[in-house]
């Protein structure tokens, strides 16, 4: 059986991007001080792309039913690679974030101190 990479790609990547939008979806959180206008804005652009993003993939449940199938577990795999990247990337910048801003504390208290 061939299978061609760049749809196994396309389809991981889209799964995690319905998985992004829908955990976002239904959150309260205040991720952001901004607009009622653009929060309806960026609400109303992620419903759409996950409507666009419903009709070119199957359900989730599909892709846990059909595991065993070589083309869906390929495609799980690289769905838990992208996840996993993702994951590591921002773990790296808020590490990196947390020790930019304690170098700035240490050199903010090492001048109170001095004075």
């Amino acid at each position: 059986m061939i299978i061609n990479s760049s749809k196994v790609k396309t389809e991981a990547l889209l799964l995690f991007c319905r998985d992004l939008i829908d955990s976002y979806k239904n959150s309260e959180d205040e991720l952001f001080n901004t607009s009622e206008s653009l929060k309806e804005f960026i609400d109303t652009r992620s419903l759409q792309l996950l409507k666009a993003i419903n009709i070119s993939i199957q359900p989730t449940e599909y892709y846990t039913r059909n595991i065993r199938v070589s083309r869906i577990s390929l495609i799980y795999k690289t769905y838990q690679y992208i996840n996993n990247n993702i994951s590591k990337l921002l773990k790296i910048k808020m590490l990196y974030k947390i020790i930019k801003n304690y170098k700035k504390i240490r050199c903010f208290i090492l001048k109170i101190y001095r004075k």
